[in-house]
C-alpha cells in the first residue's frame, strides 16, 4: 500500500484520524509499520503521548525549524538543505498540473 493509500483506509476506519493530525500521524506510521512486520507498540505509546500531553505536531516543529534556521543559517545542514530542495522539485514536477 502507498503512503495515500494508507491514510484514506486510516480516515476511512477512525473518525478521530480526521480531526487529529498527530492522531492520523500516529496510525499511519503504526499501519506502515506492521506492513513492514516492524511493529511493536512503540507506536500506539508515541500517539498516546502525544496526545495526552498535547505535544506540537510536527508541521509545528518543522515551521519552528524553518524559521530559526532562516534567522540562523549557521544551524542549516547543508546536505540536508540539498536533498530537501530536491525532494521539493520532485514533488513540484509531479503535482504541478493538480
Amino acid at each position: 500500500m502507498s503512503v495515500n493509500d494508507i491514510i484514506e483506509y486510516v480516515l476511512s476506519a477512525d473518525k478521530t484520524a480526521r480531526t487529529d493530525d498527530n492522531y492520523l500521524y500516529g496510525r499511519v506510521i503504526e499501519q506502515m509499520a506492521k506492513q513492514t512486520g516492524n511493529y511493536n507498540g512503540f507506536v500506539q505509546c508515541f500517539v498516546k503521548v502525544m496526545t495526552e500531553y498535547n505535544l506540537p505536531s510536527i508541521h509545528t516543529i518543522v515551521r519552528a525549524r524553518r524559521y530559526i534556521q532562516k534567522a540562523e543559517p549557521e544551524l542549516i545542514d547543508k546536505e540536508t538543505e540539498r536533498r530537501r530542495f530536491k525532494s521539493e522539485a520532485v514533488f513540484r514536477e509531479r503535482y504541478k498540473n493538480g
